[in-house]
C-alpha cells in the first residue's frame, strides 16, 4: 500500500490548489442529475472556494505554499467558509447584502450536509431558507412556488454570486445579460 499515501498527497494538492477559479460550466454539468441536497451542498462548496480565491489573490505575492496552507487549513483562521465570509466582509472585499446572502447559502450547505434525514427543497425549511437569497435580497426572481422553481433560482443566483465574487457586480450582470441573450431568453434583471 505504498502508493495510498502518494495518492492521497496527489488528491489533496488537486482540489486544494487555491489559485485555479472553479469553472462555472463544468460546475453547472455537473449539477445535472443531481439532488437539491448534492446542488447546495456543492454551490455552496464552490462559493466557499471562490472566496479562497479571492482572499488568497489578495495576500502578498511572495507568500509560499506553506503560508497558503497554514491560512486556509482547516483549524487555520481562513479554514472555514464562516471565517473567509467575515473576512472578505471585514476588508471590504464583499458588501453586506452579499455577505448576507453566502452566509444564509453556508447554512443551507451545512443544513444539507448534517441532516440526518432526506431533506430538499420539497421541505419548507430549506425551501424558504433558500428564497432568502433570492429577490429582492439577490438578483434572481423564481418563476413559481415548487421545489423545482425555488432550485433553478438558487442555482441562477449562486453562479451569478460566483461573477459576483470574480468580476464585481457590474461585470457579472453584464455577463449574465450575455448569456440569456445568447440563449434567446429573458434576463432575469
Amino acid at each position: 500500500m505504498a502508493s495510498d499515501p502518494g495518492s492521497v498527497k496527489s488528491l489533496r494538492r488537486f482540489y486544494k490548489n487555491r489559485l485555479v477559479v472553479p469553472d462555472s460550466g463544468e460546475m453547472l454539468a455537473e449539477l445535472t442529475g443531481s439532488s437539491d441536497r448534492a446542488v447546495v451542498i456543492t454551490l455552496g462548496a464552490f462559493l466557499d472556494s471562490i472566496l479562497e480565491y479571492v482572499l488568497a489573490s489578495k495576500m502578498r505575492p511572495q507568500a509560499t505554499e506553506d503560508e497558503f496552507e497554514e491560512a486556509f487549513a482547516s483549524n487555520g483562521p481562513l479554514g472555514s467558509f464562516s471565517s473567509k465570509i467575515k473576512v472578505a466582509y471585514l476588508f471590504q472585499l464583499i458588501d453586506e447584502p452579499l455577505k448576507n446572502q453566502l452566509e444564509t447559502i453556508r447554512e443551507m450547505r451545512n443544513a444539507c450536509a448534517h441532516a440526518k434525514r432526506p431533506i430538499s427543497f420539497a421541505n419548507p425549511e430549506l425551501a424558504n431558507v433558500g428564497k432568502r437569497i433570492l429577490h429582492p435580497h439577490g438578483s434572481f426572481r423564481r418563476q413559481g412556488e415548487t421545489p423545482a422553481d425555488i432550485r433553478s433560482a438558487f442555482t441562477a443566483e449562486c453562479m451569478f454570486l460566483h461573477g459576483v465574487l470574480l468580476w464585481g457586480r457590474d461585470k457579472a450582470v453584464e455577463e449574465t445579460r450575455a448569456a440569456y441573450s445568447a440563449a434567446e431568453r429573458e434576463p432575469p434583471f
